[in-house]
């Protein structure tokens, strides 16, 4: 196991993203595990930083995706009409990549 002296982490740790992982916290005296996901981006960055994180529960972002929106990119011209379009989950996606811990990139295309 080879550790990085700059920093004491884990040389192999450092090249693998990990998109998971498991945090134990204490509850009426009983140890309990509960699984934190990365975010990426970061979410809400014009928003009251203290609410955000870089590693959230499901039920923290849950209650993110029904939020207001703060932030939008206006594109486009003309006398049609507009459209206001957020997407806000892409869950149940089937998994098409090859690999251990790799999941399918999600996008959107419009």
């Amino acid at each position: 196991r080879k550790i990085r002296p700059d920093t004491g982490h884990n040389v192999v740790s450092g090249l693998v993203h990990r998109n998971h992982r498991f945090v134990e916290t204490e509850v009426d005296g009983e140890v309990v595990k509960e699984k934190y996901y990365r975010v990426r981006p970061k979410p809400a960055h014009n928003r009251d930083s203290s609410q955000y994180k870089e590693w959230m529960t499901r039920q923290q972002i849950e209650s993110l995706v029904t939020k207001d929106s703060c932030h939008w990119i206006e594109a486009g011209s003309g006398r049609l009409g507009e459209i206001y379009l957020e997407i806000l989950g892409a869950d149940g996606l089937p998994n098409l990549d090859m690999g251990l811990e790799n999941k399918t990139d999600s996008f959107a295309s419009i």
